[in-house]
């Protein structure tokens, strides 16, 4: 291959590890809902909110929500929170929301 057709191979290849770089940090901050909009359709259908706090020292605190209004605010205020994946998690109190859809359960962990 001439010294040409090297320089447009690895400029395709580099395109497309930009691309894949860039997809990659697009996807690993969204919102909630964003995320979770497609998955919950109808708040109606949410059984419960379960929340609980851990810290490092392993106690938990639990909170159980079942009122549908407080289940309607709650997911309101998600909507536009800001979420980011993360490979290895911090040290220090950790926030497991686990939200009840009918027969599925789906999890939430905030550091």
């Amino acid at each position: 291959m001439s010294d040409r057709s090297w320089r447009i191979f690895f400029a395709i290849v580099a395109l497309i590890i930009l691309s894949g770089v860039a997809f990659s940090l697009v996807q690993s901050r969204t919102s909630y809902k964003e995320l979770m909009g497609d998955q919950i359709h109808d708040t109606q259908k949410i059984d419960q909110i379960v929340i609980e706090k851990r810290d490092s020292s392993h106690d938990a605190e639990r909170l159980k929500i079942t009122d549908p209004a407080t289940i309607e605010r709650i997911l309101n205020s998600f909507a536009d929170a800001k979420l980011q994946r993360i490979e290895q998690y911090p040290r220090g109190t950790d926030y497991w929301i686990w939200i009840d859809v009918e027969y599925k359960h789906y999890l939430i962990h905030y550091t």
